[in-house]
């Protein structure tokens, strides 16, 4: 790797399941004992506002050895990193750039780390994971204890009182299993049976609707990830995130009509004229009434949970 001097790298998401998508680039220029290094990333949907953690990692006796090289904020689900540095000590890590494997990125999902590799082609990405922190746990509500609840909104209240957004942890179950608690990855549900299996894992609410046939499960922003990829960006929308730091969820309904299923996804609201007009604005245009005259109901937009092609 001496005789380099200018490089490009594709960035990669991976997961337990292997490699996914690529969601960037990272550009090397070495020269005169100088590197720099540049990194562009985009598609990374509903972590606006916050940062991936950046760092470079050679290969030990162990597996790979990461050293942090700094943050890249993301805007609009996308974000750049520029920095130089020393070839022979990059980042004052100890690692030369001749020893480098490539880079090594992490973010608010816990779950999955981006990887870009200068010298291998293929990774093993169980190398990696087993270095990331362990993934928080998320139980529904029907298993949550009390404590866990009032935890879980002082959480949110302090990052809503520093104008942050709350942290979106991978969503999973749990099931009781010998007295143990197994936990189960949303994400690795069947895609052919997806609204069945999200209804083994998800707590039900609009009980008062059924005999609409209407059907809602209680779902977070962190969860719309684990849809169809079309959908994700619905997790850094305005009006849905603004409704769910209100009422603490969002919905994901299934509406039978004339033998045919609908799908939908909503927040909790009024029908009042602004709340109409923003609601119309940032594309959630109807509204469903929880019955009565109360003004209380969801906002909702049409989606398909069928897998994409």
């Amino acid at each position: 790797m001496s005789d380099f001097k200018r490089w490009f790298s594709y960035i990669f998401s991976y997961d337990t399941g292997g490699r996914r998508r690529n969601i960037g680039f990272a550009k090397v220029d070495a020269r005169e004992g100088k590197c720099r290094l540049q990194i562009c990333v985009r598609g990374i949907y509903g972590s606006d506002g916050r940062k991936l953690d950046v760092g470079i990692y050679s290969w030990g006796p162990d597996g790979p050895q990461r050293a942090s090289v700094g943050k890249l904020y993301i805007r609009g689900g996308a974000g750049e990193y520029t920095a130089v540095t020393k070839t022979d000590n990059l980042f004052d890590s100890g690692i030369s750039l001749e020893k480098s494997g490539g880079l090594w990125l992490t973010g608010p999902q816990a779950d999955a780390v981006h990887l870009a590799a200068w010298d291998k082609e293929e990774l093993d990405i169980r190398d990696f994971l087993t270095q990331v922190r362990e993934k928080p746990v998320y139980v529904s509500a029907a298993s949550v204890s009390a404590a866990a609840e009032s935890a879980a909104a002082g959480i949110v209240s302090a990052d809503m009182a520093a104008g942050v957004a709350a942290p979106m942890s991978p969503p999973q179950s749990a099931s009781a299993d010998g007295g143990q608690l197994q936990v189960i990855d949303v994400a690795r549900l069947p895609e052919p049976d997806l609204w069945e299996s999200l209804c083994r894992y998800y707590p039900k609410t609009g009980a008062e609707l059924l005999e609409r046939g209407i059907e809602l499960l209680q779902i977070r922003p962190a969860d719309i990830r684990y849809l169809p990829r079309r959908l994700w960006h619905y997790g850094s929308n305005s009006f849905l995130l603004h409704g769910y730091y209100h009422y603490r969820h969002l919905i994901l309904g299934r509406i039978s009509r004339g033998g045919k299923k609908e799908y939908i996804l909503g927040v909790r609201g009024k029908k009042e004229k602004r709340e109409s007009f923003s609601a119309g604005l940032f594309g959630f245009e109807y509204f469903l009434a929880l019955g009565g005259n109360a003004p209380d109901g969801y906002w909702y937009t049409p989606i398909t949970l069928e897998p994409e092609r």
